[in-house]
């Protein structure tokens, strides 16, 4: 693994959509891990110190919106929510909560690709 490489973290309910992210990011230079629910998410944002968090609204234990304010409140890590919601409503809610991005699913690789790039140049001035 490259010294350089980004650390991104992933938490959906879905294990489909993990593996589908985990396999977009193979030939990157990110490290990928993932979680399975909200509660899961925040621990492992704790112990991995991830550069980019990918988030889904819709996660047992804790969702996505009240995962993505957590992690804004002691940091500012980027979130991307990627999510089915795409109701209007839920990005203004996901947005006012501190999330960086808002995509929906089905999502384009590249167009994943480009807003991990995007996120994480925008914020490199920052730390955690």
């Amino acid at each position: 693994m490259e010294s350089n490489s980004l650390k991104v973290l992933f938490g959906d309910d879905s294990a489909t959509v993990r593996m589908m992210l985990e396999k977009y990011l193979e030939n990157e230079p990110y490290e990928a891990s993932s979680a399975s629910d909200g509660r899961e998410t925040l621990k492992k944002f704790q112990e991995e110190k991830p550069d980019v968090v990918i988030l889904d609204l819709q996660m047992p234990v804790l969702d996505g919106f009240s995962v993505c304010k957590a992690i804004k409140e002691d940091s500012n890590v980027p979130v991307i929510i990627l999510t089915s919601m795409d109701e209007e409503s839920d990005r203004d809610w996901a947005l006012s909560q501190g999330a960086d991005e808002y995509l929906t699913k089905p999502v384009d690789k590249e167009e994943l690709l480009e807003t991990i790039r995007g996120v994480t140049v925008s914020n490199s001035g920052g730390g955690r």
